[in-house]
């Protein structure tokens, strides 16, 4: 059985979709992530597997506190010992901020 680990912040995808290539790109300024696919839905996809990624590692790492603390967040309680086979999922809220293609440039320099 899966833990849900809720982050008690909103972070920022700002999104854009490039006509040229038929893709659409996302970045997290707040997480240091980005993700891409051929379409909104997929982008938001690889966007939650990405996030997932990001916090599993932190955990492994015994390094989520200190991430949290460094960004003012706090974490619905999490078990401090879970059966090896259990791995948490991680909800972080989040909002779309919809750019311009003009602004996909700057996008990927964030």
């Amino acid at each position: 059985m899966d833990s849900l680990i809720i982050i008690d912040a909103t972070v920022d995808w700002h999104i854009v979709h490039d006509a040229a290539r038929g893709k659409w790109y996302g970045v997290c300024p707040a997480l240091n992530l980005n993700a891409s696919g051929d379409t909104q839905f997929e982008m938001l996809e690889c966007a939650g597997e990405a996030v997932q990624l990001l916090f599993v590692d932190l955990v492994e790492d015994e390094e989520l506190d200190a991430f949290l603390a460094e960004r003012g967040w706090n974490i619905s309680p999490i078990p401090r010992e879970m059966p090896p086979s259990t791995q948490p999922k991680f909800d972080v809220p989040f909002e779309l901020v919809r750019s311009g293609s003009g602004e996909l440039q700057s996008l990927r320099s964030m």
